[in-house]
Protein backbone atom coordinates (compact mmCIF):
# COMPACT_ATOMS: atom_id res chain seq x y z
CA UNK A 1 0.00 0.00 0.00
CA UNK A 2 1.51 3.38 -0.98
CA UNK A 3 2.30 5.89 1.73
CA UNK A 4 0.02 8.88 1.87
CA UNK A 5 1.69 12.24 1.66
CA UNK A 6 1.15 14.41 4.69
CA UNK A 7 0.03 17.92 4.04
CA UNK A 8 0.67 20.88 6.25
CA UNK A 9 -1.14 24.13 6.46
CA UNK A 10 0.51 27.42 7.20
CA UNK A 11 -1.06 30.63 8.30
CA UNK A 12 -4.17 31.38 10.26
CA UNK A 13 -7.34 29.37 9.76
CA UNK A 14 -9.88 31.10 7.50
CA UNK A 15 -12.39 33.39 9.16
CA UNK A 16 -14.89 32.95 6.34
CA UNK A 17 -15.65 30.42 3.66
CA UNK A 18 -13.91 31.37 0.39
CA UNK A 19 -16.25 32.40 -2.42
CA UNK A 20 -14.67 29.86 -4.79
CA UNK A 21 -15.61 27.07 -2.35
CA UNK A 22 -19.21 28.29 -2.23
CA UNK A 23 -19.31 28.49 -6.03
CA UNK A 24 -18.01 24.92 -6.39
CA UNK A 25 -20.62 23.68 -3.92
CA UNK A 26 -23.31 25.46 -5.90
CA UNK A 27 -22.07 23.80 -9.11
CA UNK A 28 -22.12 20.37 -7.47
CA UNK A 29 -25.58 21.04 -6.07
CA UNK A 30 -26.92 21.98 -9.51
CA UNK A 31 -25.34 18.90 -11.11
CA UNK A 32 -26.95 16.67 -8.50
CA UNK A 33 -30.34 18.36 -9.06
CA UNK A 34 -30.02 17.81 -12.81
CA UNK A 35 -29.29 14.14 -12.16
CA UNK A 36 -32.54 13.84 -10.19
CA UNK A 37 -34.30 14.78 -13.44
CA UNK A 38 -32.20 12.64 -15.79
CA UNK A 39 -32.02 9.40 -13.78
CA UNK A 40 -35.76 8.65 -13.79
CA UNK A 41 -35.81 9.24 -17.56
CA UNK A 42 -32.92 6.83 -18.03
CA UNK A 43 -34.56 4.25 -15.79
CA UNK A 44 -37.78 4.51 -17.79
CA UNK A 45 -36.06 3.60 -21.06
CA UNK A 46 -33.62 1.06 -19.65
CA UNK A 47 -34.07 -2.38 -21.21
CA UNK A 48 -32.51 -4.36 -18.38
CA UNK A 49 -34.33 -4.82 -15.08
CA UNK A 50 -30.93 -4.81 -13.34
CA UNK A 51 -30.02 -1.46 -14.94
CA UNK A 52 -33.39 0.03 -13.92
CA UNK A 53 -32.77 -1.07 -10.33
CA UNK A 54 -29.28 0.42 -10.31
CA UNK A 55 -30.53 3.70 -11.74
CA UNK A 56 -33.26 3.87 -9.09
CA UNK A 57 -30.70 3.25 -6.35
CA UNK A 58 -28.49 5.94 -7.85
CA UNK A 59 -31.46 8.31 -7.89
CA UNK A 60 -32.11 7.81 -4.18
CA UNK A 61 -28.44 8.44 -3.38
CA UNK A 62 -28.47 11.52 -5.60
CA UNK A 63 -31.49 12.91 -3.75
CA UNK A 64 -29.46 12.65 -0.53
CA UNK A 65 -26.57 14.43 -2.25
CA UNK A 66 -28.89 17.27 -3.23
CA UNK A 67 -29.76 17.73 0.43
CA UNK A 68 -26.14 17.61 1.61
CA UNK A 69 -24.64 19.82 -1.11
CA UNK A 70 -26.80 22.81 -0.43
CA UNK A 71 -24.15 25.52 -0.53
CA UNK A 72 -26.06 27.82 1.76
CA UNK A 73 -26.58 25.09 4.34
CA UNK A 74 -22.94 23.98 4.28
CA UNK A 75 -21.58 27.51 4.33
CA UNK A 76 -23.72 28.39 7.33
CA UNK A 77 -22.59 25.24 9.15
CA UNK A 78 -18.93 25.99 8.43
CA UNK A 79 -19.21 29.63 9.45
CA UNK A 80 -21.11 28.68 12.59
CA UNK A 81 -18.51 26.09 13.52
CA UNK A 82 -15.66 28.53 12.91
CA UNK A 83 -17.38 31.25 14.92
CA UNK A 84 -18.29 28.96 17.78
CA UNK A 85 -15.05 26.99 17.73
CA UNK A 86 -16.92 23.67 17.76
CA UNK A 87 -16.08 20.11 16.82
CA UNK A 88 -13.22 19.08 14.56
CA UNK A 89 -12.60 22.66 13.48
CA UNK A 90 -11.97 23.67 17.08
CA UNK A 91 -9.48 20.82 17.48
CA UNK A 92 -7.77 21.77 14.23
CA UNK A 93 -7.47 25.40 15.28
CA UNK A 94 -6.16 24.40 18.73
CA UNK A 95 -3.62 21.99 17.22
CA UNK A 96 -2.44 24.65 14.76
CA UNK A 97 -2.14 27.17 17.59
CA UNK A 98 -0.11 24.75 19.72
CA UNK A 99 2.12 23.88 16.82
CA UNK A 100 2.67 27.53 16.07
CA UNK A 101 3.59 28.16 19.73
CA UNK A 102 6.16 25.38 19.57
CA UNK A 103 4.22 22.89 21.68
CA UNK A 104 3.17 19.43 20.53
CA UNK A 105 -0.36 18.11 20.62
CA UNK A 106 -1.25 14.40 20.89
Amino acid sequence: MPKLKKTTSTGDPPRSVPLEFINRLAEMHMAERELTIALPLLAAVAKSKHLKTLLQIHLEETKDHVKTTSAEKLANELLGALAAGKGPLKKLVEKASLKRAGATAG
